[in-house]
């Protein structure tokens, strides 16, 4: 085997000059290193880098194997140097010292990924994904759709501020179906927000669950859960399943864009996140449910080329996935144009509106420069309106003024009722 490809010039001059077959599944009935028989507890594993049969506990890690040396097993297997493969012990030796290597050149996090926001599929994603890179894509849809005006779901209605004090996020799509008793399943994944603003890497979790009651249809939901609390964000740490209700409180969240509406919501102390949802399909009835959520180590394998314990992405110890930039972006844009509404109304005095400037130097990133553009547009409307409206009430008093007397009477009185009410209405 010649090493022509990038990923097999990685130190595998050792792995290039060891001659591997893949051997058929009918070569053995026994383990190829520790001699003990196949059945059905014991199953047959391939090494994918020296192709002998061997059983699981021969097979015991996964790992990045060049191109060049992926040993294939038919036209039918999933042969992606990308994602790391069962390796026996012996060859284990040879390939940890270029993992890291390997997963510079290989590994899925530090690939592309394309999010087309104008694309239809936006408004359907699917319930199950087998790869971190689709859930990426799904919650970066699943976020411009809770934040963003659209044809399918409405005006945004999500306080913008309850995203900028969070401490994690989740997004889930989650399908529920059945007849009296149903159940619903749903990926998606998790990530934290980091003391420096920043966000962490990405999880990936699974929900399950039952239901019982008067009920039947189906419906597919995209769920974003904001987490309020550090407690709520350590609960996805876990490889453990736990159950939504008792380890995690979730209650419906607020709406609007108001902070005053976001703290009438967090006095209560009753929940440590808040769900929003959008339904597509026909559901109708009443049901007692329970649903668990629980990691996913084999997408996280998969993206990342290395077992990372969910614990480890989610408190910052890992850096950020150029995968990951889509749903990054995206975020950045809405905690930005929440930055720049409150400068907005902050710059608006009562009796003459200032407009600050607002730059590109000042935003995160290109893609809120026509956002900025429109907001200063609106402000600039908004103060010609002020100007219109004072030189319309000077008329006014000026017609008041000649109608006038020199003693007080009742078109004095009219007239400052007219201005009482002129400043109620501006304030």
């Amino acid at each position: 085997m010649s090493s022509s490809s990038s990923s097999g010039d990685v130190g595998t001059s050792t792995l290039t000059t060891r001659r591997h077959f893949w051997i058929s599944d009918s070569s053995s009935n026994n383990c190829m290193q520790c001699a003990e028989p196949f059945s059905l507890l014991r199953r047959r594993h391939h090494c994918r880098l020296c192709g002998r049969l061997l059983c699981g506990d021969c097979t015991p890690l996964h790992l990045l194997i060049p191109s060049d040396s992926l040993l294939s097993c038919g036209a039918n297997s999933r042969d992606n140097a990308a994602a790391p493969q069962r390796t026996c012990s012996n060859c284990a030796r040879f390939l940890q010292p270029l993992q890291a290597d390997l997963r510079g050149l290989l590994s899925k996090a530090n690939s592309e990924t394309l999010v087309e926001r104008d694309n239809a599929k936006r408004y359907m994603n699917l319930p199950y994904s087998f790869s971190l890179e689709q859930e990426i894509v799904k919650a970066t849809y699943s976020l411009l759709n809770f934040t963003h005006s659209n044809a399918i779901e409405g005006q945004d209605r999500i306080p913008r501020e309850l995203l900028r004090n969070c401490k994690g996020i989740a997004f889930l799509t989650v399908a529920k179906v059945g007849f009296a008793l149903t159940g619903k399943m749903g990926t998606g994944l998790v990530m934290s927000r980091l003391d420096d603003g920043t966000w962490s890497a990405p999880s990936g979790i699974f929900l399950s669950g039952i239901g019982w009651g008067l009920q039947a249809g189906g419906e597919l939901t995209d769920v974003m859960i904001v987490l309020t609390s550090k407690t709520a964000v350590q609960t996805f740490t876990s490889r453990a399943q736990f159950s939504i209700g008792t380890e995690l409180a979730v209650s419906i969240g607020p709406l609007g864009r108001s902070a005053g509406t976001e703290m009438t919501a967090g006095e209560k102390g009753t929940s440590t996140a808040f769900s929003y949802s959008h339904s597509k399909g026909l559901f109708l009835g009443v049901s007692l449910e329970a649903a668990v959520l629980s990691s996913r180590p084999d997408i996280n394998l998969a993206f990342y080329g290395q077992d990372i314990k969910p614990a480890v992405l989610l408190s910052g110890q890992h850096e950020r996935p150029k995968a990951a930039e889509p749903l990054y972006r995206a975020l950045s844009e809405v905690l930005t144009d929440t930055e720049a509404s409150s400068s907005r109304r902050s710059s608006i005095g009562n009796s003459k509106r200032t407009i600050e400037p607002i730059t590109s130097a000042s935003l995160d990133d290109a893609w809120t420069v026509e956002r900025a553009e429109r907001i200063k547009a609106s402000v600039s409307a908004a103060a010609q309106d002020d100007d219109s409206s004072s030189k319309e009430l000077t008329a006014i008093s000026q017609r008041n003024d000649s109608n006038s007397t020199g003693s007080s009477s009742p078109h004095d009185r009219d007239a400052d009722d007219q201005d009482a009410t002129y400043e109620e209405v501006r304030f």
